[in-house]
C-alpha cells in the first residue's frame, strides 16, 4: 500500500479497518498498531440508571481512553425507531448546556446504542430535595439567585433547540444536571420531536404499554405535573415551542417553591388539573417564601392553559427573568407606577442615598443659616435695647444697677444651659464614635479604632459600652494594667470577670508567643462580640510587636494540624520573599491569623475559606482561590497584584480589579461581566471557559488578543 494512502485514512474507523485487514502494518507507527490489540471498544463499568425504554451504563471507551455513558434498549423487542430518533436529534444539538452525543451504532446483537458524556454532580430535583431539608452546604451554594442562573441556562439551551426545530417535551428537574463545577446540562431527549414531525405520532406514542409518566392510552407524551395541557391531547400538531414554555414555567415554579406545581391523588386527577389549569400560584403555595410578584407573574404567564397566552419563545421568558435579576419590572407583572418607582430606587440605591444625604445636609445648612440670621437680628435688637438702657442709666443710676443685675443673672442661666447642652451633645456623639470604631476595626484600621474608643470614653466616662470596649481594646494592645484600671469602674451588664482574670495573669509579665496562642484559643470560646474584638486586636498587636518568624509560627499553629492528612501549611522563602500554600487544606475556614503577614503569594485553592478580609491589606503578587468557597471580593491591595486565579469559585463581580496592574486572570466557568478588565492596561493573559463569551463581546472590550480558552 503506498505511503500516501496511509495519510488519506479518515479517523479512527479508517485506521481500525486498515489494521484488521493486515495490510502494510510496517507503515503504521506504534501508536496506530495499538488499536490492533483492542477486541472490544466498550467495556461495562457500572449501572447508571434506566428510564422509559432505555438503560444507561457507565462504560470505558478503549479507543478514546475515557469513561462514557452508553444508552441501550431496555428490552430487545422494543422498537428502535424512537431510540434512534433521540440519538439523531441529540446529534443535531451542539450547545454548552445540552449533553453532547459521542457515538451511535449497533452492538453485537444488532441492537442500537449511543454514547454520550458521563455526567457527575446532582440533578436539579436532588438539589431541590436537599434545599427542602435545609441542608446547610446546599443552601450556601444554591441560593435563589444561583438557581435562577441555572434556569436561564436551561432557557438558553431550549431556545437553541427550538431554533434547530426540536422540542424537548419532557422538561423537569430530574432532567437538569448540575455537575461539581457548576455546569448545567439539559438531559433525556427521549421524548424530543422535530417540529415538522408533530403531524404524526411516534412509535412510543401509539404504544399503550409505556410507563405512566410517558404515556397513557396512547395519548400522553410527557411527565404529568410538568407537561403542558396540549400534551394530553390526541392532536399532536397542537404541540409547539410554547409546549416547552409551559414546562419551563413549571420548572421555575419548582425552583421558587421547591415543589412541583401540580399534585393529585392519582394520574387521572393530575391530568384533569393540568387541562383545567387548576393549581395555586407560587405566592399562594408558599406565602412564607417571600416570592416576588414579578417572578410569580412570569410563572403564571408561562403556565397559561392556552398556548397563545404564554411567552412566544424561551428567549422571551429568559429575558423576563433577566429583567428581574437586574432590578427591572417584568412585562407579565404589569407593574404600576409605585412598583416601577420602587424598583428604580433599588437599582440606584447608592445614588438615592447620596441624594437623601445631600438633601439632609442642605436642609441643615439652610436651617443653620436661618438660625444665625435670627440670632443676628436678636443681637441687633439687643444692641438697640442696650443703647436705650444706656440713655436711661444716665438719668437713673438705680435703674442701671437693676438692669446690670438682671443681665448678670441671665448670663449665669445661659452658661448653665450651655454646659447642660454640651453634656447632652457628648452623650449623643459617643454611640456614633463607637459605631465608627467598630467599622474601622473591621476594615483593619486598628490605630484609628483604638483612638476613637478611648476618645469616646473621655467624652462620657459613664457610658458602659465605651468603657467595656476600651477595656477590650487595651487588653488587645497588651496594656493589661490599663485594662484593669478601666474595668475597676465598669458597672455594665456584660460579664467582665473573664477579662479581669486574664489581665491579672499577664499584668506583671508580658506573654510569649506560645502564651498568646493559648490565649487566642481561649478567646475563641467567648461569645461573638468579645471574641471578634479580642481576636482581631490581639493578632494586630502581634503583627506590630513580634518578629516575622514568630508570627508565621503562630499562623502555623492555627492553620496546621500535624497528624491530619487533610491539613497542609507550606511556607517557602525565595529571594527574601515569603510564599504560603494552604492548598487542599480542610481543617480551617477563617484566616484571620494571616493579617499583615509579609506574603508575596498565597494559595487558598480547594479550601473552605469564604472571607478574604484578613488579607485585604497584604501586598500580594499572586493569589490563588480556585475551588474555594469565596463568592465575592470587595477589597484587595492591588498595588503589587499580578496574578489571580478564580477557577471553580462563584465570584461574579470583577469591579475590584478595575484600573489595577493585574497581568494574569484565570476565570471561573460562569459568565461574568468582563468590562472592569478593560481598564487594566497591564493585562497579558485572560483564561476563559470555552463557549461562554462571544468573540464580538471580547473584541468590544479590546480583550480578544489576551484570551486563552480553557480546554
Amino acid at each position: 500500500m503506498p505511503k500516501s494512502k496511509i495519510h488519506e485514512l479518515d479517523g479512527l474507523e479508517g485506521i481500525y479497518d486498515l489494521i484488521k485487514s493486515g495490510e502494510d502494518q510496517q507503515e503504521l507507527d506504534e501508536g496506530t498498531l495499538e488499536f490492533k490489540s483492542i477486541d472490544q471498544r466498550y467495556t461495562n463499568e457500572a449501572f447508571v440508571g434506566s428510564g422509559g425504554m432505555k438503560i444507561i451504563q457507565s462504560e470505558f471507551d478503549a479507543y478514546c481512553q475515557r469513561s462514557v455513558a452508553r444508552a441501550g434498549l431496555k428490552n430487545s423487542d422494543k422498537s428502535a425507531e424512537v431510540f434512534i430518533n433521540e440519538a439523531r436529534i441529540l446529534a443535531k444539538l451542539e450547545h454548552s448546556n445540552i449533553v453532547p452525543l459521542y457515538d451511535l451504532g449497533l452492538d453485537e446483537n444488532d441492537l442500537p446504542y449511543f454514547t454520550m458524556r458521563l455526567l457527575g454532580g446532582k440533578n436539579l430535583q436532588e438539589i431541590l430535595d436537599l434545599l427542602t431539608t435545609h441542608d446547610q452546604a446546599t443552601e450556601e451554594v444554591f441560593t435563589q439567585q444561583n438557581l435562577l442562573e441555572i434556569f436561564l441556562k436551561v432557557c438558553d439551551a431550549i431556545s437553541y433547540a427550538h431554533k434547530k426545530g426540536v422540542l424537548h417535551l419532557d422538561l423537569k428537574p430530574d432532567n437538569i444536571q448540575i455537575d461539581q463545577f457548576g455546569e448545567v446540562l439539559v438531559c433525556d431527549w427521549g421524548l424530543a420531536r422535530a417540529v415538522n414531525d408533530l403531524e404524526k405520532p411516534s412509535v412510543d406514542e401509539s404504544n399503550p404499554q409505556l410507563d405512566l409518566e410517558q404515556s397513557m392510552d396512547g395519548r400522553i407524551k410527557g411527565t404529568p405535573g410538568f407537561m403542558a395541557p396540549e400534551q394530553a391531547e390526541i392532536d399532536f400538531a397542537t404541540r409547539s415551542e410554547r409546549t416547552d414554555i409551559y414546562s419551563l414555567g413549571a420548572l421555575l415554579y419548582a425552583i421558587l417553591t421547591l415543589e412541583a406545581p401540580l399534585k393529585g391523588a392519582n394520574l387521572d386527577e393530575l391530568i384533569k388539573k393540568t387541562l383545567e389549569g387548576d393549581f395555586l400560584s407560587p405566592q399562594e403555595r408558599c406565602p412564607n417564601f417571600n416570592i416576588s410578584a414579578s417572578l410569580n407573574a412570569v410563572v403564571m404567564k408561562a403556565m397559561a392553559v392556552e398556548p397563545k397566552q404564554r411567552y412566544t419563545s424561551a428567549k422571551a421568558l429568559a429575558d423576563e427573568v433577566r429583567a428581574y435579576n437586574h432590578g427591572f419590572a417584568t412585562r407579565a407583572e404589569e407593574a404600576g407606577f409605585l412598583t416601577l418607582a420602587s424598583l428604580l430606587v433599588k437599582r440606584y440605591q447608592r445614588l438615592f442615598v447620596l441624594l437623601l444625604v445631600f438633601i439632609i445636609l442642605l436642609s441643615l445648612t439652610v436651617s443653620f443659616f436661618l438660625i444665625e440670621l435670627k440670632n443676628e437680628k436678636h443681637l441687633v435688637e439687643q444692641a438697640l435695647t442696650k443703647s436705650q438702657r444706656s440713655e436711661s442709666r444716665a438719668q437713673d443710676a438705680k435703674l442701671q444697677a437693676q438692669v446690670s443685675e438682671q443681665k448678670a443673672l441671665g448670663l449665669v442661666v445661659e452658661l448653665k444651659n450651655e454646659k447642660e447642652e454640651q453634656i447632652k451633645l457628648r452623650k449623643k456623639v459617643v454611640p456614633q464614635l463607637l459605631h465608627t470604631a467598630k467599622s474601622r476595626q473591621n476594615e483593619g484600621a486598628f490605630k484609628i479604632a483604638r483612638f476613637l474608643v478611648n476618645y469616646a470614653l473621655s467624652l462620657d466616662p459613664e457610658d458602659t459600652e465605651a468603657r467595656y470596649m476600651a477595656a477590650l481594646t487595651q487588653f488587645g494592645d497588651f496594656k493589661f494594667k490599663k485594662s484593669l484600671e478601666i474595668l475597676a469602674s465598669y458597672k455594665g451588664e456584660l460579664d467582665a470577670s473573664w477579662l479581669v482574670l486574664q489581665a491579672r495573669e499577664y499584668v506583671k509579665k508580658a506573654p510569649t508567643i506560645d502564651e498568646l496562642y493559648q490565649l487566642i484559643k481561649r478567646v475563641e470560646l467567648l461569645d461573638g462580640v468579645r471574641r471578634k474584638n479580642l481576636q482581631t486586636n490581639l493578632v494586630y498587636s502581634i503583627s506590630e510587636k513580634f518578629p516575622v518568624k514568630e508570627r508565621f509560627d503562630l499562623a502555623r499553629k492555627f492553620l496546621y494540624r500535624e497528624h491530619d492528612k487533610n491539613s497542609f501549611f507550606r511556607l517557602t522563602k525565595k529571594n527574601g520573599a515569603y510564599h504560603l500554600s494552604l492548598k487542599d487544606s480542610k481543617t480551617f475556614g477563617n484566616i484571620y491569623c494571616l493579617r499583615n503577614l509579609p506574603l508575596v503569594s498565597l494559595d487558598l485553592s480547594n479550601t473552605a475559606v469564604t472571607d478574604l478580609g484578613p488579607i485585604a491589606n497584604i501586598a500580594l503578587r499572586t493569589l490563588n482561590i480556585s475551588n474555594s468557597r469565596v463568592v465575592a471580593i470587595e477589597k484587595l491591595n492591588l498595588s503589587q497584584l499580578e496574578t489571580i486565579d478564580l477557577r471553580g469559585t462563584l465570584v461574579s463581580n470583577l469591579s475590584f480589579l478595575k484600573n489595577s496592574s493585574i497581568k494574569q486572570v484565570y476565570m471561573n466557568d460562569f459568565w461574568t461581566d468582563l468590562s472592569p478588565l478593560k481598564s487594566c492596561g497591564a493585562l497579558q493573559v485572560l483564561e476563559l471557559p470555552r463557549s461562554r463569551y462571544s468573540p464580538r463581546y471580547l473584541k468590544s472590550l479590546g480583550l480578544q488578543e489576551k484570551v486563552i480558552l480553557r480546554k
